[in-house]
């Protein structure tokens, strides 16, 4: 029986970020990819050949925007020292050597936004380490290479001859640039792409990839509500560094919105709801904003990362997550209180329902399976 020992606040915490060790794809992940069906819309793309000097300063300008990174004003961020970026130094530096010794390196892919910046599809880690390397720094320190017996070896981008910036400057790369239409069908059709093109040594998540293809003022809203402090002493304190928090709140603002629209694959209900209310404004959420952050505080008063966890691993259990948020706000937003006394009650009746259990153990992205642990969270809290 997958039951949860959800502590009280009292109770030895821990970090889920230093529990999640492992930057690979969670099985939930995978099985979204698995789910996926061609998408009805078609593409068009062209092929060009574009210079490393170019690219790296279209980059800094803001002209192409890479899918693992932050949020900030409304604007996709494009610090490649974001959580997303996730190469280790050797792999970054193994790169930059190839590309000075005029190796091939795998095309690039973008998408051509409706607003002309390019969103980059595949080699978005290839890109960012070339600006981390012309740029001379990586966070708050220079930016060496470090190659033992290479005659690159603790060289930086300004400390190369002049003949190697200019070929550097000068090697051209192969890129594929799909046109992006502002119409559901052919979003669908590029986040098919996204995923099939997934191939890299640091996969992309299905929300990294959401994040880039829906931005917009809906994204926003959900970072803004990631920064919750009562949501991150229930989830963690430190941000997740592949994004699952921020898919997370999503995910509950997604069910509580629409939960009768829900159907399986996950990804794609996400998908659609992102698109739909992309550039939304907030105020219009007002409601699922006010009742997020009241559940969260009802739930921090007594508890804290435990609720949302496995006591086998200590693990975030995202169905849980989404049926506790979620039943919880529909309680409330039908005018009821979450007093100490009925959390704690509801809880411990939750950690013996079965059919909670089962709910939020297997096959979870299942239309019953998420139907019923929601209604099942929501009827004990209405039991007197």
């Amino acid at each position: 029986m997958n039951s949860v020992n959800s502590s009280s606040k009292n109770s030895e915490t821990f970090s889920h970020e230093i529990m999640e060790t492992d930057l690979n794809l969670t099985t939930e992940e995978y099985s979204e990819f698995d789910d996926l069906t061609p998408a009805r819309g078609r593409i068009s793309y062209s092929n060009a050949s574009l210079d490393i000097a170019g690219l790296v300063s279209r980059l800094n300008k803001g002209d192409i925007i890479t899918p693992q990174i932050g949020i900030n004003d409304g604007e996709l961020e494009v610090n490649p020292f974001q959580r997303g970026f996730v190469w280790s130094r050797k792999q970054m530096d193994s790169f930059i050597e190839s590309m000075l010794l005029g190796y091939p390196t795998p095309s690039l892919f973008f998408v051509n936004q409706t607003d002309g910046r390019l969103v980059v599809l595949d080699g978005q880690q290839r890109l960012q380490t070339l600006r981390v390397f012309y740029d001379g720094s990586y966070g708050d320190k220079d930016y060496k290479l470090s190659l033992k017996g290479s005659p690159y070896d603790k060289l930086s981008y300004a400390k190369l001859e002049a003949d190697s910036r200019r070929f550097l400057d000068n090697t051209y790369v192969s890129a594929t640039v799909i046109r992006l239409e502002d119409k559901p069908h052919a979003v669908e059709a590029v986040y098919d792409v996204f995923a099939r093109l997934n191939s890299g040594g640091t996969k992309l998540t299905p929300h990294e990839i959401r994040m880039a293809l829906y931005n917009g003022s809906l994204m926003q809203m959900i970072d803004d509500l990631n920064k919750d402090s009562n949501w991150r002493n229930l989830y963690g304190s430190d941000p997740n560094k592949r994004f699952r928090d921020h898919e997370l709140v999503l995910r509950i603002i997604a069910l509580f919105k629409d939960e009768e629209n829900y159907h399986k694959p996950l990804g794609g209900f996400l998908n659609s709801f992102a698109q739909e209310y992309r550039n939304v404004d907030a105020s219009s959420f007002k409601s699922e904003i006010e009742l997020f952050k009241y559940v969260t505080n009802a739930y921090t008063k007594n508890y804290n990362s435990l609720l949302f966890s496995t006591s086998e691993r200590r693990q975030i259990n995202s169905s849980r997550v989404d049926s506790l948020m979620v039943g919880a706000m529909r309680y409330a937003a039908k005018g009821n209180e979450l007093t100490s006394n009925k959390v704690v009650k509801v809880i411990e009746a939750l950690n013996t329902n079965q059919a909670y259990i089962d709910s939020t153990s297997e096959s979870t992205s299942d239309d019953t399976k998420v139907h019923t642990r929601i209604s099942e969270v929501y009827r004990e809290f209405s039991n007197d």
